[in-house]
């Protein structure tokens, strides 16, 4: 994974990232990690719109927002920071209505040196939907696609991401999670990360407004 910049005086605007786990398994993972930090659309690598950019680059540092962390990925440490590997280039995710296989072996990583001593990733292997709908400050941008998320000592569990950012600027500050859980029916997969999503931006709303 190459280091990113960190990027400076980035506008605000939420980014949801949601896991659903497709396998139950002995030692699945199970639960809910959440983090913050600040990124910036790009097209052919040069800086975009949410409406037009075929590629995201992450910052060089990611919060880890451990209070919010649950299940396997509860009792992490307040300084845990993560790394983004950047969608774009060879990894990027294409323009709206783009789709296919997108092999990103770890789409972020960290390890919790000072808490439970673990290491946890997502790798991604595929983008299933890609949408941008709204327009302005309403416009909403949607990935979906499928990936295994890891952790030291569980069993590699096959996941559904989901990726949604709100607003049209180039620069964005975003929230990301991954929910891992118990098998899912292919129908109530899509409504239930739709409904992670919907949630994931109402309440980064409200902490804008504040």
């Amino acid at each position: 994974m190459r280091t990113v910049r960190l990027l400076q005086g980035l506008a605000v605007a939420p980014l949801l990232l949601a896991i659903t786990a497709s396998e139950a398994q002995a030692t699945s993972i199970s639960g809910y990690v959440e983090f913050m930090g600040s990124a910036m659309w790009t097209l052919n690598g040069v800086n975009s719109t949410a409406a037009l950019a075929d590629g995201i680059k992450f910052a060089a540092v990611i919060d880890v927002t451990e209070a919010a962390s649950t299940g396997d990925y509860a009792g992490l440490q307040p300084t845990t920071k993560a790394d983004f590997t950047d969608l774009e280039g060879a990894n990027e995710v294409g323009a709206p209505n783009t789709v296919g296989p997108l092999s990103v072996p770890n789409f972020w990583m960290f390890t919790d040196t000072g808490g439970t001593g673990l290491s946890y990733s997502l790798a991604i292997s595929s983008l299933t939907s890609n949408v941008a709908t709204g327009s302005g400050g309403s416009m909403v941008r949607s990935l979906v696609g499928a990936g295994i998320a890891s952790i030291s000592g569980f069993d590699n569990t096959s996941v559904t991401w989901n990726l949604t950012t709100v607003g049209n600027s180039s620069t964005l500050s975003f929230l990301s999670s991954a929910v891992s859980s118990a098998a899912v029916p292919d129908g109530g997969t899509t409504l239930s990360m739709l409904g992670l999503a919907l949630l994931g931006i109402g309440a980064l709303r409200r902490r804008l407004v504040r």
